[in-house]
């Protein structure tokens, strides 16, 4: 990828992100965001099987420290808002890493909670502003 495409994507990420960090009280974490050029060198993405996975996350909830890696080839295939649907769903995996610690919650119940509660939290930001427009 080009330097102005991926600086490009980079400012996508970053601004939706920067949306998102205080609404879902993510401040208090001290959080990395990793961006990547090459889907090869994306933790887990290609080789894993899944070459399309666009973020992941990795969370220490102990420290309230968190790293987002970014796979920017796949981001840039994206529209806005699937972008912004795929970091907040990866953003709500910070908030509920903890249940990582209880080895009986299954990740299936993971990605399922945090996709409603992305879901949850654009539908609650939508309908605030459809409310602040009448």
């Amino acid at each position: 990828m080009k330097r102005k495409a991926f600086k490009r994507q980079r400012a996508r990420c970053q601004r939706v992100i920067g949306e998102w960090l205080q609404p879902l009280g993510l401040l208090w974490w001290e959080t990395t965001i990793n961006y990547y050029d090459d889907p090869a060198e994306f933790p887990g993405g290609a080789g894993s099987g899944d070459s399309h996975v666009a973020a992941r996350v990795w969370a220490q909830w102990e420290y309230l420290q968190a790293t987002v890696a970014i796979n920017v080839p796949e981001v840039a295939q994206m529209d806005d808002d699937k972008l912004e649907r795929v970091l907040v769903h990866e953003l709500c995996h910070i908030l509920v890493s903890e249940m990582r610690a209880d080895p009986d919650v299954c990740t299936d119940h993971e990605e399922r909670t945090v996709t409603q509660l992305a879901n949850a939290f654009i539908w609650t930001r939508d309908r605030a502003r459809e409310a602040a427009q009448q």
